[in-house]
């Protein structure tokens, strides 16, 4: 009895020690680009308030070039204007993460908002985000456009270009090898 302890704990020792180099050497996976951070944004219209874009997005590569065969994660916006006396938040789900070197963009469908902005549910969005270290950039869609004929959703992987600086915070994107 004591004996096949004994060879079960060498066995199980060695099967152990003969794994760790494989799993020691293991890194991410290839075909997963990734889009993670938070950041306070600056916004030119009333440079006062604060907007930060928090976002942890997913992307599965695999065929088509450019576009992912799978995005998942969430992305959260909240604005508060201390001018207007108001706070506004929406957090979406992630249907599109799209990667090419340092930049990435993001669409998604709103999920849940707050009370003043529960209109936007089921809306679609789109950001992009530059990781240039401590000089990120980000760009958005936001749910009210400037121009009166411009469609109020945009397409699935679209987003505007990085705009707006980051003022705190960053993002750090992931990108891999589409082709």
């Amino acid at each position: 009895m004591r004996s096949s302890r004994r060879t079960a704990a060498i066995v199980a020792a060695t099967c152990t020690m003969l794994s760790l180099p494989a799993a020691a050497h293991a890194g991410p996976d290839p075909d997963v680009a990734r889009l993670h951070g938070s950041a306070l944004v600056f916004y030119p219209p009333s440079p006062a308030d604060e907007v930060r874009f928090t976002v942890d997005a997913y992307a599965r590569y695999g065929g088509l070039g450019p576009w992912p065969v799978r995005s998942w994660g969430t992305a959260h916006l909240s604005h508060h204007s201390p001018a207007q006396n108001y706070t506004v938040w929406y957090s979406m789900r992630v249907d599109c993460l799209m990667t090419g070197g340092d930049t990435a963009t993001v669409t998604g469908e709103v999920l849940d908002a707050s009370p003043n902005a529960a209109g936007w549910i089921g809306d679609r969005v789109g950001f992009s985000v530059t990781d240039r270290g401590r000089r990120d950039r980000v760009g958005m869609t936001g749910l009210l456009s400037p121009y009166p004929d411009d469609s109020p959703a945009p397409r699935k992987c679209t987003a505007p270009a990085a705009y707006s600086t980051v003022v705190g915070g960053g993002y750090t994107v992931t990108d891999t090898d589409h082709w």
